[in-house]
């Protein structure tokens, strides 16, 4: 008896398993309301991701991103001060008399119109906590880490 009842539950669910197409080929008729519900959800999100994939950035977040933050004066605004420099190389003889070279460079950064500090977009801003939070503490990992090794080693 119990070899024919597991026959029958093999069969439903090879019914079950071929009634039910993962990747929504044209089905029309559903065996279930389970598949029938998944099958919509699995439209909804194609549709989902079909639409945040080819549209572009709602206007209210590419006007936010472009924000500059001053964490110094609370100053925020779209068109803060830019400072720009422009240096030349040089040469010159240190106290050995060696010879020392410095290559031209140049380069702008953006200043807060009130106090003259640095300011970034919310997402740089962002970043550079992330580095500042992140790095002591990956580098305190390593130096204890290797300090552990050579303890080992010697012992």
């Amino acid at each position: 008896m119990e070899r024919a009842e597991e026959g029958i539950y093999t069969a439903l669910l090879g019914i079950f398993a071929m009634s039910y197409d993962p990747y929504g080929h044209d089905r029309v008729e559903h065996t279930s309301a389970k598949v029938a519900a998944m099958d919509t959800l699995r439209k909804e999100a194609k549709e989902h991701h079909h639409n945040r994939r080819g549209g572009a950035a709602p206007r209210a977040t590419v006007a936010r991103a472009n924000v500059y933050i001053c964490k110094n004066c609370e100053w925020t605004g779209k068109e803060p001060n830019i400072q720009t420099w422009n240096e030349a190389g040089s040469t010159w003889r240190d106290e050995s008399g060696q010879e020392r070279h410095t290559p031209p460079h140049s380069g702008s950064m953006k200043k807060c119109p009130e106090c003259d500090k640095v300011v970034k977009t919310r997402k740089e801003w962002d970043s550079d906590d992330a580095w500042a939070k992140w790095a002591p503490r990956v580098t305190f990992v390593v130096l204890v880490t290797m300090v552990a090794v050579v303890l080992s080693s010697l012992i």
